[in-house]
């Protein structure tokens, strides 16, 4: 993770210095997808929310690259009724802490962070990483990046990039040696399709209420007029 300034600092100041790597330079890690779609900046957090609410028992980070960003999606997450905290450098040590520890034991499931405030993350399950904004510096990309796809688990990587931004998604790309494949934004029809079938796999995994037996005869009397159809037509709508 060592930039060009940091290395060249080290020539001008280090004689003969010895350098320990760990594992293969630039090497991608094939557990993780890297994908991006094009969003205009008014449209972002909308994009955003379409993704995470298209995934099934996602365990993510959003990476901003401002505080004021990080608050600003948390909270809205929060207010659409999303498990949401927000870990930036405006927060105390004892802050930061309740935090990681609320995301840790998954009684949040999206945290929103800079750069700065997740070094150090040390969690396994991480299935999503998004990038509200590309990194001002792409070397901070393989670190966002690498916080999933870990211990053999895989992972997605998700850019919401600018239109303008596909020269430094081209950078990107030979930076990590992989490619970033273009994704389209969920559809919000796509997104229902989803839930819906989710909770048609619910109720067929429920196990019957006992109490409810002795109400069968009076249910079937009430719904004889509709068809299988019907009915379930109106228990998802």
């Amino acid at each position: 993770t060592m930039s060009k300034d940091v290395r060249r600092i080290t020539k001008n100041y280090m004689t003969k210095p010895d350098e320990i790597t760990v594992g293969q330079e630039n090497a991608a890690n094939n557990d993780i997808t890297h994908t991006y779609t094009l969003v205009r900046p008014r449209e972002r957090y909308e994009v955003l929310k379409r993704f995470i609410s298209s995934e099934q028992n996602l365990y993510g980070i959003v990476f901003c690259r401002t505080r004021r960003d990080t608050i600003d999606v948390a909270r809205d997450l929060s207010f659409d009724g999303f498990k949401a905290d927000a870990l930036n450098g405006d927060l105390s040590q004892a802050a930061r802490d309740r935090v990681m520890q609320r995301f840790k034991r998954k009684n949040i499931n999206i945290l929103v962070a800079t750069d700065v405030a997740a070094r150090g993350i040390d969690v396994d399950e991480i299935s999503h990483v998004f990038h509200y904004n590309i990194p001002e510096d792409i070397n901070f990309y393989t670190h966002r990046s690498g916080r999933t796809g870990r211990a053999g688990n895989k992972g997605y990587s998700i850019i919401l990039a600018h239109p303008k931004d596909k020269r430094i998604l081209r950078s990107l790309e030979n930076r990590i040696n992989a490619p970033i494949k273009f994704v389209d934004v969920p559809s919000r029809k796509a997104i229902f399709a989803k839930k819906l079938n989710t909770l048609v796999e619910d109720i067929k995994r429920a196990q019957p209420i006992r109490e409810v037996e002795g109400l069968m005869e009076e249910l079937n009397e009430k719904t004889s007029n509709l068809t299988k159809e019907d009915l379930l037509r109106q228990i998802v709508f």
